[in-house]
């Protein structure tokens, strides 16, 4: 009988993400992912980022995902926002990565207004988060 590690099993889960979700010169990828509350969103991109890459000063993940309606109210958009994070949070915490964006993006083509969630553990293992909006073009 085989016995699977827990770690590995995270492990091949984040390697399947990271390879589902690159990007190329085709049109934009994207994974259907179930949420806990029952719905799905596109998720865009997922990624590890470590402190030596320049663009952070801590290693942090990043996940990109579609919002199923870009003019729900602040909360609705907030609660989506918490629901994305959820599917990265056991891995920050098996990996003790005590930072992550989630990038809520109106379309497919990452147009429109747009939000950063930066999700911080704080030292009681509690996890809090900042909200900022932006516009791309």
């Amino acid at each position: 009988m085989i016995k699977f590690n827990p770690f590995h099993i995270m492990i091949s889960w984040v390697l399947v993400l990271l390879l589902n979700c690159t990007q190329s010169d085709s049109p934009q990828m994207y994974r259907e992912q179930a949420l806990k509350n029952n719905t799905k969103v596109k998720i865009t991109s997922i990624q590890l980022v470590f402190a030596n890459q320049g663009s952070t000063k801590v290693d942090k993940f990043w996940i990109h995902f579609v919002m199923n309606d870009p003019k729900a109210s602040p909360e609705a958009a907030e609660s989506e926002a918490k629901e994305v994070f959820e599917l990265i949070r056991p891995t920050c915490e098996l990996w003790g990565i005590d930072s992550a964006e989630v990038f809520s993006i109106p379309a497919i083509s990452y147009k429109g207004r747009a939000f950063t969630y930066e999700f911080n553990r704080k030292k009681s293992s509690d996890w809090s988060f900042t909200k900022n909006d932006y516009h791309t073009y």
